[in-house]
C-alpha cells in the first residue's frame, strides 16, 4: 500500500486538533488561516506562484473550541494501540491471528478496559492461560496505556515526520 502524507494540524495554543489531508492542509494554506511550523522536505508543490515544501505541521491562527471524543474500548482499539505486536514476546501478529489477552484474567476479577487487556499472539496467550504475567513468569514488554486520540487519525502505511513528537504526547 501506497504511504500517505498527512499533516498535523494544531490549535492555536500548539494542541493537538487532528491530521488532514494534504489538499486540506494546501487549502487552509491559500486561505492564510493558518501558519507552517515544519515541512515534509521531499514533497514540493507550485503554490502561488512559487514552490513550497508541503507543511508537515501547521498552526491555526485563531483558536477553536472542540470536545473531544473518548476512545472506545475494543479488540481493535487494543490491537491498534498494540501496534499488532504481541505484548508478551514482541512479534508482529497478522490481523487474523493475533489474540487480546487480560492481564489479570476475568476469572480472577480483570477488567475488559485499556489498562487490562493487551494484544497477544496465540502461542503466548495459551502459555499464561488462566495466569496472571508473574504466576506464568511471563512479563509484558511494556505496560498498557489508553490510546491517544492521534492513533485512530494515523494507519500503518502512513508516513511519520520526526516533528510530530513533541506535539503528540
Amino acid at each position: 500500500m501506497k504511504e500517505k502524507i498527512k499533516v498535523l494540524l494544531l490549535n492555536s495554543t500548539d494542541t493537538f486538533l487532528s491530521f488532514i489531508s494534504e489538499r486540506k492542509a494546501l487549502k487552509l494554506l491559500y486561505k492564510e488561516k493558518v501558519d507552517i511550523v515544519s515541512n515534509w522536505e521531499k514533497i514540493k508543490y507550485f503554490f502561488s506562484g512559487k514552490t513550497i515544501h508541503l507543511p508537515a505541521i501547521i498552526r491555526l491562527k485563531y483558536y477553536v473550541s472542540i470536545k473531544f471524543k473518548r476512545i472506545v474500548f475494543s479488540r481493535i482499539s487494543v490491537f491498534k494501540r498494540d501496534q499488532y505486536m504481541c505484548s508478551y514476546c514482541g512479534i508482529h501478529v497478522s490481523p487474523n491471528s493475533i489474540t487480546m489477552d487480560h492481564i489479570i484474567p476475568k476469572s480472577h476479577g480483570g477488567k475488559s478496559t485499556f489498562l487490562n487487556c493487551v494484544a497477544s499472539c496465540a502461542k503466548c496467550n495459551i502459555k499464561k492461560a488462566n495466569n496472571t504475567p508473574e504466576q506464568a513468569s511471563m512479563p509484558l514488554l511494556k505496560n498498557p496505556e489508553v490510546p491517544a486520540q492521534y492513533l485512530f487519525d494515523l494507519y500503518n502505511s502512513d508516513e511519520w515526520h520526526d516533528s510530530w513528537e513533541k506535539f503528540l504526547k
